[in-house]
């Protein structure tokens, strides 16, 4: 057994010596490589990339606002990484308009690649522009991949059209990594184009009545009248048991508005419990879940959930406020503490209470916890 172990590691070094020898004399081929190997010579490092079959990463970042529901941009080319123009990357647009996509590049590749949209099922839909004339073009330098990231051009695809038409209203080449227009504007510009139409007969009614209404109960209010009032749905062209996807996007819109306080709401007097936001926003919840279910409305629906006030029962408790009634009654604060929590807090509680109560109950928490000693 020694013998022949022995015997062995001769015959695998004899191997290795002999395919060393042949390397020194032979032409090694690779897809995206030639290179002669010389004992003792430097490999560069891109050749060292090449070797791994990898390279180093590039983010591709562009705009593209012409997408429809379901779909996404993708990115095909001339290279593996890009899919050899077979198999698109679906690229990420969680910051819509904006879509991005790493791909694996080496210094000094030239490259051609193009945008299209992807469906659901991953068939491509639309190019960007027809044959090769109108393909982009990129020289990898070490520039690009020392930035990590590549700003691109806008993609010119249209909603519904073939995707013919130039990438921007100006004339754009994109080569060795560079941008050429013809209007001059510094790279990265992007010539948006803002239209406007008027309001269909849904919004204009989202629109009166937000000016009708003050506070936020009463803006809720209209929001679940319009799935359970007959009447009301139907003057302002709202289908309560099947909405358009739009209209359910307009109260989604609507209702981020509310909890952001980008739309203003006031006190407008009145008495109602608080509970009265709770069960406001149990009943819309109630009403959504009523209605029948597309891929389309089903993504507008989950976005309308955590847009309405909580119903837990510490929110739905019928006299919540018992306490802090009892507190502005006592006989033991000053008048002008009492008259503070009966009025600014207590009362408006029960008129029209939002975010703005907890303000409120904070300055007078601190207000009583630094006075004299008899006001705490």
């Amino acid at each position: 057994r020694p013998k022949m172990r022995s015997f062995i590691a001769g015959a695998l070094a004899l191997l290795v010596s002999f395919l060393l020898a042949k390397c020194s004399c032979s032409e090694i081929s690779s897809d995206s490589l030639r290179w002669r190997f010389q004992p003792g010579s430097a490999v560069s490092s891109s050749s060292r990339l090449n070797l791994r079959g990898g390279g180093s990463n590039v983010k591709f970042v562009t705009t593209c606002d012409s997408t429809k529901f379901g779909e996404c941009v993708g990115l095909v080319g001339s290279c593996d990484s890009l899919g050899r123009w077979k198999n698109p990357i679906k690229m990420d647009g969680k910051d819509f308009p904006k879509w991005k996509a790493s791909v694996s590049l080496n210094e000094g590749e030239n490259i051609e690649y193009k945008y299209c949209i992807i469906g659901d099922s991953g068939k491509v839909l639309r190019w960007e522009g027809q044959g090769s004339s109108s393909n982009r073009k990129l020289t990898v330098t070490s520039d690009v991949l020392s930035k990590g990231e590549f700003h691109d051009s806008p993609v010119g695809i249209d909603a519904g059209g073939s995707g013919s038409h130039s990438h921007s209203s100006s004339k754009i080449e994109r080569s060795h990594g560079t941008s050429k227009r013809d209007d001059h504007k510094p790279s990265g510009h992007v010539d948006w184009q803002i239209t406007s139409k008027e309001l269909d007969k849904f919004g204009a009614a989202i629109v009166k009545a937000n000016q009708e209404n003050g506070s936020w109960r009463q803006k809720l209010e209209f929001v679940k009248t319009l799935f359970y009032d007959k009447n009301l749905a139907t003057a302002s062209g709202f289908n309560q048991q099947e909405p358009e996807t739009s209209h359910l996007a307009m109260i989604a819109i609507y209702l981020h508005f509310l909890s952001t306080g980008q739309v203003p709401c006031y006190d407008v007097g009145g008495h109602n419990r608080p509970n009265r936001h709770a069960m406001l926003a149990s009943a819309i919840d109630e009403a959504l879940d009523k209605i029948k279910k597309t891929p389309e409305n089903a993504y507008v629906i989950r976005k309308i959930h955590p847009l309405l006030p909580s119903y837990s029962s510490a929110y739905t408790a019928q006299v919540p406020l018992t306490r802090i009634r009892d507190i502005a009654h006592r006989s033991d604060i000053p008048k002008e503490m009492k008259d503070d929590i009966k009025h600014n807090l207590q009362n408006k509680l029960h008129r029209c209470a939002g975010p703005e109560d907890l303000v409120t109950a904070e300055r007078i928490m601190k207000q009583a916890e630094s006075g004299p000693r008899d006001c705490r």
